[in-house]
C-alpha cells in the first residue's frame, strides 16, 4: 500500500489548555479539513492514546466540551467510511507504551 503525505496545516487557537481536549479538537479540525479538500481516503495518526482508544473507539460520551468534540469527530467518521483515525506509536517509545497497556 502506498501512503503519501498530501498536505500539512498549522492552526493557532487560544483557550484550549487540556492536552486531551486539544488533541481531540485537532483531530476534529483535520477531519473537517479533509472534507473541505474533498479527499476520498484519509488516515490520521495521533499519539494521544486517551483520545483514540479511550474515546473515539469506545464511543464514550458525557456533558463536557471534550465529549462534544469527540461526538463531532465520530459524526464525521460515520459519514466518511474511508476516513480513519489510528494510534501512532513512535518506535523510540513503543516498548514503554506497550508495558503501560498491560
Amino acid at each position: 500500500m502506498l501512503i503519501k503525505l498530501v498536505a500539512a496545516k498549522t492552526i493557532k487557537e487560544k483557550g484550549l489548555i487540556d492536552p486531551k481536549k486539544v488533541e481531540a479538537w485537532t483531530i476534529l479540525q483535520a477531519l473537517k479539513w479533509m472534507v473541505d479538500m474533498e479527499l476520498d481516503r484519509f488516515i490520521l495518526e495521533s499519539y494521544c492514546k486517551a483520545v483514540i482508544t479511550g474515546s473515539l473507539c469506545s464511543k464514550q460520551h458525557g456533558p463536557s466540551e471534550f465529549y462534544c468534540i469527540i461526538a463531532s469527530c465520530n459524526h464525521h467518521l460515520s459519514h466518511y467510511p474511508n476516513f480513519r483515525v489510528s494510534l501512532h506509536i513512535p518506535n523510540c517509545i513503543f516498548e514503554t507504551i506497550m508495558n503501560e497497556m498491560e
